[in-house]
């Protein structure tokens, strides 16, 4: 009733979330620990009718993998591209995500390949943007603010090729502190955004703007 959604990695993770009363079309599958079981039943929500969010692909080859389902059932499923954003977070390695050497997420390069392995804009795929995550527990606001920067000028310019490509999810990574440790509030992290939005023209800028609070 409150309009909640949910990110979910797994069929497990999806199961909890309809058992809280989320509907499939607020449930966004993602993470890199996904399964060919797991692209099965997105697949098979779709054909369902009641598809998911979206599937932020992570890779070519799971792109090819889901692309390949979903044309033997005849559908289309609408899917991110999680970028590697390349920036230095302000956390602990091991939650830094977002970093160069992170496993998680695309170069610009392989997110193109990706689009291409799903078929393209009329493909099995239907691409409707990046997804990122910097990390979690951040620290402060720069790394966040130039990955946001980067998805941004991303999204625009697929977005003038790909009408479609409408959506930039910039992920979560608020961090949660003992109270007497300063760090940045949600609110400091949302500021950011009018400035990075007014440098897109408005006909490249993301229709959907999707931030997960959640993610600790």
């Amino acid at each position: 009733d409150h309009g909640f959604g949910a990110n979910v990695g797994s069929r497990g993770e999806w199961a909890a979330a309809r058992r809280a009363g989320i509907a499939d079309e607020r449930i966004s599958l993602e993470g890199i620990g996904k399964t060919t079981a797991d692209l099965r039943a997105a697949v098979r929500a779709a054909r369902d009718g009641h598809p998911l969010r979206w599937v932020a692909i992570e890779s070519p080859e799971e792109a090819a993998a889901l692309a390949r389902l979903a044309e033997a059932a005849g559908v289309a499923v609408d899917v991110l591209y999680r970028l590697n954003p390349d920036v230095a977070p302000e956390t602990q390695a091991g939650l830094a995500v977002g970093a160069g050497a992170s496993k998680f997420g695309m170069t610009e390069m392989e997110i193109g390949a990706a689009i291409t392995a799903g078929g393209g804009p009329d493909g099995a795929l239907r691409p409707r943007g990046i997804h990122l995550h910097v990390g979690s527990q951040l620290g402060a606001v720069d790394a966040w603010r130039d990955a946001v920067r980067k998805g941004l000028a991303l999204t625009a310019l697929w977005r003038g090729t790909i009408p479609s490509f409408d959506t930039l999810d910039v992920g979560g990574g608020f961090p949660v502190a003992p109270l007497d440790q300063p760090v940045p509030s949600p609110g400091r992290f949302a500021r950011e955004l009018p400035a990075l939005l007014a440098g897109i023209p408005l006909d490249r800028r993301p229709s959907r703007l999707a931030i997960e609070p959640g993610r600790a």
